[in-house]
């Protein structure tokens, strides 16, 4: 199932899975977004775990359902399976409180 990232702005403007990315991708070190066992696997390069106490979460876009992601490496490249956001939602990330310009979501 492809994925694609939207802007939160113009949801007519379809980006590749890797690349620039902005703020909350940015600061999470996104590599990767993929559907699996329908739910979403979004693959993190190492970071820096003291940042990562301010909190990184995934959400819905309408914002009705979220949740924590708690574990990561500040060594190797490691990822966050969603246990409860299906690969039919469009979902944002949220850093320290600041939700991503980007949502994701399958095409």
């Amino acid at each position: 199932m492809p994925v694609a990232l939207y802007s939160s702005a113009t949801v007519d403007s379809l980006l590749a899975t890797k690349g620039n990315f902005g703020d909350a991708f940015s600061i999470g070190k996104v590599q990767d977004v993929s559907a699996s066992g329908g739910y979403w696997v979004i693959t993190f390069a190492p970071v820096n775990a003291t940042l990562m106490t301010l909190g990184l979460s995934v959400s819905l876009s309408d914002g009705s359902s979220s949740e924590a992601i708690t574990s990561n490496s500040s060594t190797s490249t490691w990822t966050h399976t969603t246990t409860t956001l299906t690969d039919t939602s469009t979902i944002f990330l949220t850093f320290n409180g600041q939700r991503s310009t980007l949502a994701i979501c399958t095409v």
